[in-house]
């Protein structure tokens, strides 16, 4: 299952309860389906406190850029906040897997983004997919500490689609596991620095299986179908998931991902 959120007073947070993932480095996966677009519409925001509204790395929706239905703007508040846009349009009722890594210690810095769809799977980088819109500068938002799935902070650009399989490391995850985790494995197939991971199973069970942090719930987002996602073997339940007991592919994903040893849900 996955939460399905109207774009009307509903969203789920984490407030000043998320630990270890003010780091230099981050990356952050989900697997979101969007219905419909409104202006910069945020699916996913990392905060330094939801409630002073200080966002940090943040998932949204921009309008299209060619024919598409809408394209996605990734964001990193800074003094003047960086802003990156992808050249290829998505469609909407279509399940997308993204993962962004962003290593904040430049301004120069800009972030890696995997996308995927059904058997597609892209490495956007700035001029290859992903095209810079505003370079940051001055100081980087630290002190992250939250988490706001279907909203930003100030709660007013709410996000009409679904989200799945949330997940937050605490570095820069390779280009082979960035690609992997937008061709469908979950979170839990790269444990290694893995500091939260919320599977969404429903709309009541939102707790975050490596922290044990649980997302309070505004509204009544509806239970959906799940997205693709390939689990290890025996790792389906999110109440099974340990980082101990986690299929550590490392990197060696691929031949995993090409033989007969995954499982995967439509």
């Amino acid at each position: 299952m996955a939460v399905d959120f109207t774009g009307s007073g509903q969203y789920l947070q984490g407030n000043n309860n998320v630990t270890g993932v003010d780091n230099a480095t981050m990356t952050v996966s989900c697997h979101f389906l969007c219905d419909a677009v409104g202006t910069g519409t945020h699916i996913l925001n990392m905060a330094a406190s939801v409630a002073a509204g200080q966002s940090g790395l943040a998932f949204n929706t921009n309008p299209a850029v060619a024919s598409g239905d809408f394209s996605m703007r990734i964001l990193y508040r800074w003094s003047t906040t960086g802003q990156w846009i992808t050249t290829t349009d998505l469609s909407f009722g279509v399940w997308y897997s993204m993962a962004v890594s962003y290593d904040l210690g430049a301004t120069g810095n800009d972030p890696k983004v995997a996308i995927g769809a059904g058997n597609t799977v892209n490495l956007l980088t700035v001029g290859s997919g992903l095209t810079r819109a505003v370079t940051p500068s001055g100081t980087a938002k630290t002190g992250i500490d939250s988490i706001i799935l279907g909203g930003n902070v100030s709660k007013n650009r709410l996000y009409n689609g679904r989200i799945g399989e949330v997940g937050v490391w605490t570095s820069l995850l390779g280009d082979d596991a960035l690609q992997a985790l937008a061709a469908g494995l979950s979170p839990i197939h790269f444990p290694n620095t893995l500091n939260n991971y919320w599977m969404c199973r429903s709309n009541t069970d939102l707790t975050d299986a490596i922290g044990g942090i649980v997302l309070a719930k505004t509204g009544s987002p509806a239970n959906v179908d799940h997205p693709r996602v390939t689990y290890p073997p025996g790792g389906t339940r999110q109440d099974h998931v340990k980082p101990s007991s986690c299929w550590r592919l490392g990197r060696s994903w691929g031949r995993h991902w090409s033989g007969r040893r995954h499982r995967r849900l439509t």
